[in-house]
């Protein structure tokens, strides 16, 4: 089934929150070719769902230490997630031990990954990824101890990432809640230390994040780019962060929009 129009209008609208972090009816009502009612209807319900703050005619883009839960934002922009997710797959080999974390991207690279017939170990604090992969025999999943958060859908703490630090992995694939000049960054504390640990105990790290979350900044910044090996994105970022990938040795990766069709 395809998504309806008022789905895709409404993760446009979000993504254009991660942008300008105003927006008024009026001009979207212009941008989409949509009534001015059928806006307000959509921002309604996007206020309900705690995806932005709404204002005298328009919304506002949430707080940096405030995100949606992870089931509230699994419905955007999953087109553009499949097709990142396609390409991190593409680029583990036979064998590899995988650390990934939580997030709306992750589960899609679980997904690509449960779907292949390659032999990997994968250590996460997700229930989602673990759950997508355990379905493939040929997939080893190891969890972490650590206080369950139901928002995230994740494990941990302090246990969790000592965990984490006794082991060690070929590839770190790990999510943000922004992207900005200075670094990937996550508006969760916990999921940050976390990050960390697996970015620590991986030999490379590959940052996946479609492009709302460039120039979105989020309450603490997990690392400098130095740390990040790949950015696996689906649209061409701009200038500044293309040079400070360069300074870094950072692999750029874009998903064209060619390259996966749409579910049906």
């Amino acid at each position: 089934m395809t998504r309806t129009a008022k789905a895709r209008r409404q993760d446009l609208i979000l993504a254009e929150l991660r942008v300008n972090r105003t927006i008024r009816v009026s001009e979207l009502a212009e941008k989409f070719g949509t009534s001015t009612e059928t806006i307000r209807r959509d921002l309604d319900e996007m206020k309900a769902a705690e995806l932005l703050n709404r204002t005298h005619g328009g919304a506002t883009s949430l707080p940096m230490g405030h995100e949606p839960a992870l089931f509230e934002r699994e419905r955007l922009l999953p087109v553009e997630r499949r097709r990142i997710a396609e390409k991190a797959v593409a680029t583990l080999r036979p064998n590899d031990v995988v650390m990934m974390d939580t997030g709306t991207t992750t589960i899609e690279v679980a997904r690509a990954m449960s779907a292949r017939l390659f032999s990997n170990t994968v250590i996460t604090n997700s229930y989602p990824v673990a759950s997508i992969l355990a379905v493939n025999p040929m997939l080893r999943v190891l969890m972490p101890p650590g206080e369950f958060t139901a928002a995230e859908a994740m494990v941990n703490g302090a246990e969790t990432n000592e965990f984490i630090r006794r082991f060690n992995a070929n590839v770190c694939i790990t999510s943000a809640s922004g992207v900005t000049i200075d670094g990937p960054a996550d508006a969760n504390l916990d999921a940050t230390r976390l990050k960390r640990a697996m970015i620590d105990r991986s030999h490379k790290t590959i940052l996946v994040a479609d492009h709302s979350k460039f120039d979105r900044y989020a309450l603490e910044t997990i690392c400098r780019w130095n740390k990040i090996a790949t950015v696996i994105t689906d649209r061409m970022p701009s200038n500044g962060f293309r040079e400070v990938f360069e300074q870094n040795g950072v692999e750029l990766i874009v998903a064209e929009e060619t390259e996966v069709p749409a579910k049906a």
